[in-house]
C-alpha cells in the first residue's frame, strides 16, 4: 500500500508496534485466508493500519499495526 508510491520505492517495511491483537480462530493447512488492511494513519516515514483476517466470511483475527520505512539494504553474503 505505502511502498506502492513512487517516493517510497527501494524501502522496506518493519513492523514497530503490533496492539490490540485478538486471535479468534486458528487458520489450518489448507484454508483460504483473506487479510484486509485499512490505513489509520500516514507521515513521512511511518504507517499505521487495521487489519483484519477472515477464512471466508468469519473473522479469525484482528490487530492494530505500525511500520516504520527504511532503504532496502542488500546484504552480500561471502
Amino acid at each position: 500500500m505505502i511502498l506502492n508510491s513512487e517516493e517510497n520505492k527501494g524501502q522496506l517495511a518493519y513492523f514497530s508496534n503490533i496492539e490490540h491483537v485478538r486471535f479468534r480462530t486458528p487458520a489450518l493447512a489448507g484454508d483460504q485466508l483473506r487479510i484486509e488492511v485499512e490505513l489509520v494513519r500516514l507521515r513521512a516515514r511511518a504507517g499505521k493500519f487495521k487489519g483484519c483476517c477472515y477464512i471466508g466470511d468469519k473473522k479469525t483475527c484482528e490487530a492494530v499495526f505500525s511500520c516504520m520505512l527504511a532503504a532496502d539494504q542488500k546484504a552480500s553474503f561471502i
